[in-house]
């Protein structure tokens, strides 16, 4: 039984790490003339990448990588700015208390079908 509990709690984790990002709204902006993310350091970054000079998300550039002239090769593909997706710091606890709360139901949910199982099958 522990093997079950170890692994359901594994599974509540993984999940819970995959709906938290989606949990709140994302903050989401867009820079010119930067090949940074136009987002705070103390930010939770989810997604960022490289903008079209018509502001258009485009597919990283991944040959410009390894060159000298890195700004250069940028703007030769039509690279002229940076987008990012992110949750400031003032997003925390909101993110926090939804997820505390989607704990809490669950469990009260389990309690609720063990207490029914138990009555249902006690003799």
């Amino acid at each position: 039984m522990s093997g079950a509990t170890l692994v359901a709690g594994a599974g509540l984790f993984a999940l819970l790490e995959w709906v938290r990002p989606s949990l709140w709204p994302v903050t989401t902006t867009n820079a010119r003339n930067t090949t940074h993310p136009n987002a705070p350091d103390s930010a939770w970054l989810l997604a960022d990448g490289p903008l079209s000079t018509d502001g258009r998300r485009v597919l990283d550039v991944t040959d410009c990588y390894a060159r000298t002239d890195y700004g250069k090769c940028l703007e030769s593909h039509g690279i002229t700015g940076h987008w990012a997706e992110f949750h400031p710091v003032s997003h925390l606890w909101p993110l926090q208390w939804t997820v505390t709360a989607l704990c809490l139901t669950l469990a009260a949910a389990l309690v609720a079908v063990s207490v029914w199982r138990m009555r249902r099958h006690s003799y």
